[in-house]
């Protein structure tokens, strides 16, 4: 009980309420502030019952562990206003940290371990954003825009949409702003994803012109690129994945480059531009092996079995479908693995 609690350990109690959904030994160092060892006291409260051991992250992953749900909202009831508001600050710079770094890595090498502490951090990152909201608009739509690629990948875009929207709203000058012309953008791809295809594109001609940023204006035309396809405009398709390619290319982002390529490949094979589509996809696979990741060389994969089943080489291209299927359930990517079922059932 708290009266059994030594003051530090009280200290320690009432602080770890600021965490959502858990957090890891190093989160707890970099927010708590006491005076002993955090690692020494977080132990005494599992002893006491007081924190528990939620999960071993994957591939090796940090030890996640957590107030009791039961205890966190009387946790937080003993801590100060200022204390609080100071304890929420660390805890907010600390996310933000690692969340512009995991999403910047969501194409590289280490993609599959930055999506997923995307996922595992996300309550802490959206923690982060509803205390930033109606103090600073802007740090809580930069929050949101961090967890992109990871939804991409994992799904509940209709509910990312709606969140962001929101949040979108909020900024002023929002025309301007270089955060809010970044979630719009990510705003569009949400919509695209969830099969809002005309209201992506609605949300893309609002913006007067691309984004000056090289980077930022690689990912509109990558987005624009998605949602003319979907809605068959194939060869205006191929113009913008190509021009987001040579973007990334330019940038020497490589592990992008490559992703885009698997992209503009699969375009190309859809304009029925099949030996092109095929050196394409080859360039892609091969960057995907050199510098990108599994996803980026999987979604790679997928295109150049569009382009067998052009060949009329339909035996090998089920098998690649397969494949796809497979290594897309094992990465936690449902969109890529529904590309894939689609595939095999026509």
């Amino acid at each position: 009980s708290w009266e059994l609690l030594d003051e530090v350990e009280r200290a320690a109690f009432s602080q770890l309420s600021v965490f959502a959904g858990g957090f890891t030994l190093e989160a707890a160092e970099a927010v708590l502030l006491l005076d002993r060892p955090v690692l020494d006291v977080i132990q005494s409260l599992r002893e006491q019952s007081l924190v528990h051991a939620m999960y071993r992250g994957p591939r090796g992953g940090p030890l996640r562990l957590a107030l009791y749900e039961s205890l966190r909202e009387y946790a937080g009831q003993q801590l100060e206003h200022q204390q609080r508001e100071e304890l929420q600050g660390r805890h907010a710079r600390f996310y933000l940290e690692r969340a512009r770094r995991w999403a910047a890595s969501a194409m590289g090498r280490d993609a599959e371990h930055a999506i997923g502490r995307l996922a595992e951090e996300m309550p802490n990152i959206l923690a982060v954003h509803r205390r930033a909201r109606g103090e600073d608009e802007v740090r809580a739509l930069e929050t949101l825009t961090h967890l992109w690629p990871m939804i991409a990948y994992r799904g509940g875009f209709d509910a990312f949409a709606r969140v962001l929207r929101e949040s979108l709203a909020a900024v002023t000058a929002a025309g301007s702003d270089p955060v809010a012309l970044r979630a719009r953008i990510c705003l569009a791809d949400m919509l695209r994803l969830a099969g809002r295809v005309q209201e992506a594109r609605l949300v893309l001609a609002e913006m007067a012109e691309p984004p000056a940023d090289p980077l930022r204006r690689a990912e509109y035309h990558r987005v624009e690129a998605e949602t003319l396809l979907r809605v068959g405009e194939t060869a205006a398709a191929v113009t913008r994945f190509a021009e987001a390619a040579k973007l990334y290319e330019a940038s020497g982002d490589l592990a992008a480059h490559g992703f885009l390529l698997g992209r503009l490949g699969r375009a190309q094979a859809a304009a029925a531009q099949t030996d092109l589509a095929w050196q394409t996809l080859g360039r892609a696979v091969e960057l995907a092996r050199t510098h990108g990741n599994r996803r980026v060389q999987v979604q790679a994969v997928l295109g150049q079995a569009s382009v067998k089943m052009q060949q009329g080489k339909v035996t090998e291209a089920v098998e690649d479908y397969r494949f796809v299927a497979q290594a897309a359930d094992q990465l936690g990517d449902r969109y890529l693995e529904g590309l894939a079922s689609m595939n095999l059932c026509t």
